[in-house]
């Protein structure tokens, strides 16, 4: 069933001002208007669900690469794309406005439905190549170098691959990569064959405790296949990811190559928020301190002004999960102070 049209939710990050006034007090009663407008003028929530019902391309969606590969259907109320490995480097992308990291959890679905496949369009790569669905680093995709069709020359990326079948079996290979290029994909699914003209619910979740990849695919709105869990294998590091995407990647230096059309539609994302930071005040005789929610693997910077025009930074503290906090932030001479949150993951 279709949601309403423009009925998604993004990420939303706040920054909380809280204002100090020469006295050591905390006012929230100044705060209050200024912290409405921040929330209010930023992306929301830590999912979003997209039916395509409207251009995706108005709100928020961009196209990387080559743009003619990607398009909406108005009429079928869905994402068009074009899997074509002879071009450059290409996605359809929404991005998160977080960074995710191997401790979280995060998961999508989509209903896939391929209209086409064709296998070694190119005679000297004649093998398969992937179509590929998934999470990517915006900056390490367009950077030089990103070379996923090789296998070896990609990093942060968590993702769904198919490779339809080219001699060795049709195969599902849901595959991570980390940011200095380590990878699992182990055991991948072989003897699936996502055939044309059907559409396929494809759900992949990766679970940041058990650091594992689950994936299930429904087939025309019936439970269908099973796919094989995939583990992080010992010393696998970690990934930095910001966007969700739908990648047509380029098969240089591969051996094989595509070109496939089919459209997407029904997405969920599901993903942790940035750590948005309320801050508390308290003074006593041991001093003063401001305190706000931590979270351990997250950066938290504090940023304090006369004005709430310039603004400068007190301190940057590495986050903890049992909170974060800054003492005796009190200065000679000040009658009036701001202070603000940043948070952001290196």
């Amino acid at each position: 069933m279709k949601r309403p049209a423009g009925a998604r939710d993004l990420f939303r990050r706040s920054i909380h001002p809280v204002l100090l006034d020469g006295g050591g007090r905390c006012g929230l009663y100044a705060c209050l208007c200024l912290a409405w407008m921040l929330i209010a003028a930023s992306p929301s929530g830590g999912a979003i669900f997209e039916d395509f019902s409207t251009d995706p391309f108005a709100h928020g969606w961009q196209r990387l690469g080559e743009a003619d590969l990607f398009g909406w259907d108005a009429v079928g109320e869905r994402l068009r794309v074009t899997w074509d490995s002879s071009r450059s480097n290409s996605a359809c992308i929404i991005p998160l406005s977080t960074r995710l990291a191997r401790t979280d959890d995060f998961e999508f679905s989509v209903d896939l439905t391929l209209e086409d496949v064709a296998i070694g369009p190119n005679p000297d790569q004649p093998y398969t190549f992937q179509l590929a669905v998934g999470w990517i680093s915006v900056a390490d995709f367009v950077g030089t170098g990103f070379r996923r069709g090789t296998g070896h020359e990609a990093w942060n990326v968590v993702e769904f691959d198919y490779f339809p079948d080219s001699g060795f079996g049709p195969t599902i290979s849901p595959v991570a990569l980390s940011t200095n290029r380590q990878w699992f994909w182990q055991p991948m699914t072989i003897g699936v064959t996502l055939e044309t003209n059907r559409t396929y619910r494809i759900q992949m979740a990766f679970d940041g405790l058990n650091q594992e990849i689950r994936t299930s695919l429904a087939v025309d709105g019936l439970p269908g296949l099973d796919v094989k869990t995939v583990r992080a294998p010992a010393g696998f590091t970690d990934f930095r990811l910001d966007a969700f995407g739908i990648m047509s990647y380029s098969d240089t230096g591969a051996d094989g190559s595509i070109r496939a059309r089919g459209v997407l539609d029904n997405l969920a994302l599901h993903y942790p928020e940035s750590p948005r930071p309320i801050l508390h005040w308290a003074s006593g005789m041991a001093g003063s301190v401001l305190r706000c929610e931590g979270r351990k693997g997250w950066t938290f910077r504090l940023l304090r002004s006369g004005d709430l025009r310039n603004w400068e930074v007190s301190e940057t503290v590495a986050g903890a999960d049992a909170g974060v906090e800054w003492r005796n932030l009190e200065r000679a001479g000040e009658s009036v102070e701001f202070f603000r949150v940043e948070t952001f993951r290196p």
